[in-house]
């Protein structure tokens, strides 16, 4: 039962996310116009009409009965045309005053918009549910050794397929991949791995696409109404009826009426102001006409003002609303919030607008990155909802892990085994996001066998803005971890709940997980740093983190500087980690590592690069320290493009010094030195290259050993579509390997849908061959690519 209700408590948990997404504020951006300025709809019927004269009555709710019959009726027939039968028996019956107003304001904020925006007034046939495979590539790729030993296999092929496409007008990213290899003993292997994710992006640009073809999105945004010239006419038309009533208009007030300036003028005077201007301009009237006049004029400006609109400020909400409309109109997500309004889209079209992400088939599962990471490949699904700063995500799956050493000084190995996992979260609207991951372990029979357990994890994230000091990310996770062990000794041990979430509370400081990640970016400057502090108890675990245990912190930071007006680049990176890995006197391995990369461009044809890498491990247990191994090496190179003759070339060199000492499985101590170099030069459509690699042991014990190896290569067109390259290879491994060689390439370019290039190198043994698996004497790559359209 405690598993079942343990399960109740996430689905209730998911369904609370959901209602705390549909619960929110769903006030669209493109609503603020009526909502802000209702007197627009009297501008709306007055465009549709395009009689030029508004209502007179400027009311906030919109009568449909104003339209003109034969533009009704073509807007019935847009709507039928465009949304359906459906759609237009409910506008059918609004335009006869039927329907509640809560729909009425909805048509006219959706439909009735669009229906004005149409470019030229031609009602277009739109399409939405398109499906393409246009952009989708199919790439396979063979490789051939006919000599090889027990480890490596003789033959492999890899077929991908990889880009874009389009499904029901929904655009996607296509990833798969299949991996095929036989001959080599033990290393022959067969896998086959597809994913398919959504592409947000290419379905809004699609979507915005296909408005812009239809509709002029500034009109579609009232920016040809102009609210001046409706404030006047309405007050104008407004003064004609109460003045009607009196007899003729007194000259004085024609002469305000009729003069444009003086009347534009008035209107953002109160009568104070209103009194002096008229004896400023020396308007003729009596003391009565005077009083009528602005008694009248105001109480119109006071009435239009209690509907939304203050006629003091005309002219500056004129301006805003233009610079509303221009940033809305910018706006990445504009296609996300109109499209459904203007467009015909289906119902599973609407949803996908809703998602920020979905992604099926293999990938890595999304954890939280500060706390964990997982290099695992599940197979499930993964669901991202968006509504305005909240978003939801949902996770669930698979994935399967094979036996493998934990690491060499605990001696321990991780069974082979399969995980099911499920895990959720949610952001707020204060930059924080609450998360809760649960996995259930099985064996899946494995030499190793892995005792079945399921673990839970809850974690709080927020997010916290320090002005110029940067962003501070915090995140506090709590685990829980129960194996499932049926061999207990009594029957009430037996029957016990396993599941982890029961046990959430228990151990508190040992399965907790505390991560601070801090950001500064000082643009002016050219400076920015990223900090990491993290720290894990032993017994945390994360679900979604394949092999991650606890016991541990880490310390890292990242920084950039730039110098002399950005030309010196310079990197630096620390990184220690602190890791517990056993229970009898705590032994621990310390890892302490640091990184210096700088970059100098002296020009535009020179740039000088240089690096600094130091690494050591050492492990504590029982009181005593010992080194494991240390890594230091020194890099530079230099980069430099020109001419010679006339002719491009490039050469890109690096040399540099490496030491390394390994005790951990036997003691070595290797000193190197390095050097690579690279030089191209294009002679009309062909290019002439030559590389070289070279590794100098420089002590007694060698890890690599002496290595040369280069090739001189030259790739020419011998028609438009057919190319080739020549290389000579030589590679020389002293006591191990010496051959010399040929390689020939082609490359068929058959448009642009069709692809293929391979070649086959072949080399000659020296000496005699110890590793023929390694430095083969002959082998081969042909690839086919397929551009689907």
């Amino acid at each position: 039962m405690a598993e079942y209700r343990a399960r109740l408590f996430i689905m209730l948990l998911v369904c609370f996310f959901v209602q705390a997404i549909k619960a929110q504020d769903t006030t669209n951006q493109q609503l603020f116009l009526f909502k802000k300025y209702p007197f627009l709809k009297s501008g709306v019927i007055a465009e549709l009409n395009r009689d030029g004269m508004p209502p007179a009555s400027m009311k906030d709710s919109l009568s449909f009965s104003k339209l003109k019959p034969e533009v009704a009726n073509k807007f019935n027939h847009f709507v039928q045309q465009q949304f359906g039968t459906a759609s237009a028996k409910q506008v059918s019956g609004l335009l006869k005053g039927a329907g509640p107003a809560a729909y009425s304001n909805q048509v006219v904020e959706s439909k009735l918009r669009a229906f004005m925006s149409l470019k030229d007034g031609v009602i277009p046939t739109l399409s939405v549910n398109q499906s393409s495979i246009d952009k989708l590539q199919a790439i396979n790729e063979t490789n051939y050794q006919p000599v090889a030993d027990f480890i490596f296999p003789s033959v492999t092929n890899n077929t991908y397929l990889t880009g874009n496409t389009t499904l029901l007008g929904i655009s996607v990213n296509v990833i798969g991949n299949y991996s095929y290899a036989a001959g080599g003993g033990i290393g022959a292997y067969d896998n086959f791995h597809l994913k398919v994710q959504f592409d947000k992006d290419a379905y809004l640009k699609n979507l915005r696409s296909k408005m812009n073809s239809a509709y002029s999105m500034d009109k579609f945004f009232l920016q040809d109404i102009h609210i001046e010239s409706l404030a006047n006419d309405y007050v104008k038309n407004e003064l004609a009826a109460q003045y009607s009533k009196l007899g003729q208009l007194p000259d004085g007030v024609k002469k305000i009426i009729g003069d444009s300036t003086r009347f534009t003028t008035a209107l953002q005077f109160d009568s104070a102001q209103l009194m002096a201007y008229l004896k400023d301009q020396k308007i003729e009237m009596s003391g009565s006409e005077r009083d009528t006049f602005i008694h009248r004029f105001t109480a119109i400006k006071n009435n239009l003002a209690a509907k939304g609109f203050d006629v003091n400020h005309f002219i500056r909400y004129q301006q805003a609303l233009k610079g509303n409309i221009t940033s809305l109109l910018n706006k990445p997500n504009i296609a996300s919030e109109l499209s459904e309004n203007v467009l015909p889209l289906s119902g599973i079209q609407r949803f996908f607008l809703q998602l920020k992400q979905f992604k099926i088939g293999s990938f890595s599962p999304d954890i939280n990155k500060n706390l964990a990471s997982s290099t695992s490949l599940a197979t499930g699904f993964n669901m991202g909802f968006e509504k305005k700063l909240r978003q939801l995500n949902v996770t669930a799956g698979s994935m399967q892990s094979s036996s493998v050493f934990r690491d060499v000084p605990s001696s321990q190995v991780l069974g082979a085994s399969v995980t099911q996992f499920f895990s959720a979260s949610i952001a707020t609207l204060k930059g924080g996001t609450v998360s809760v991951a649960q996995s259930f372990k099985k064996d899946i029979g494995d030499q190793v066998p892995v005792l079945p357990k399921n673990t839970v994890a809850f974690t709080l994230s927020q997010e916290f803005s320090m002005g110029k000091l940067g962003s501070l990310t915090a995140d506090v996770s709590k685990s829980s971890t129960q194996y499932n062990n049926s061999v207990e000794g009594d029957m009430e041990h037996r029957l016990q709940s396993k599941n982890a979430i029961n046990y959430i509370g228990e151990d508190f400081w040992q399965t907790i997980a505390v991560a601070l990640k801090h950001n500064l970016d000082i643009a002016d400057a050219g400076f920015s740093a990223e900090t990491n502090i993290r720290m894990a108890g032993l017994g945390y675990q994360h679900p979604l983190s394949n092999g991650l245990y606890g016991g541990r912190w880490k310390i890292g930071t990242k920084m950039k500087k730039a110098f002399l007006k950005r030309k010196l680049q310079l990197n630096l990176r620390l990184d220690a980690r602190d890791m517990t890995y056993g229970l009898s006197d705590m032994p621990k391995m310390v890892n302490v590592g640091w990184q210096l990369d700088g970059r100098y461009r002296y020009s535009k044809t020179w740039a000088f690069t240089m690096r600094w890498y130091n690494n050591q491990t050492d492990q504590h247990q029982h009181g005593i320290s010992q080194n494991l191994n240390a890594i230091q090496k020194i890099e530079t190179g230099v980069n430099i493009n020109y001419r010679i003759a006339g002719l491009q070339a490039m050469t890109n060199a690096t040399m540099g010094f490496q030491q390394m000492r390994l005790q951990d499985i036997l003691p070595i101590k290797s000193n190197a030195f390095t050097m690579s170099m690279s030089d191209a030069i294009v002679i009309k459509r062909s290019v002439l290259s030559a590389t070289t690699y070279l590794n100098k042991e420089l002590s007694s014990q060698k890890i690599i050993g002496d290595l040369l190896n280069a090739d001189i290569n030259i790739q020419y067109p011998i028609t438009k579509t057919l190319s080739l390259n020549n290389a000579v290879v030589y590679l020389n491994n002293g006591s191990v390997a010496h051959q010399l060689g040929i390689r020939q390439g082609i490359q068929l370019n058959l448009g642009n849908q069709f692809d293929c290039m391979g070649y086959v190198d072949v080399r000659k043994d020296l000496i005699e061959n110890i590793y023929p698996g390694l430095y083969s004497n002959c082998r081969g790559n042909f690839s086919i690519r397929y551009t689907f359209k």
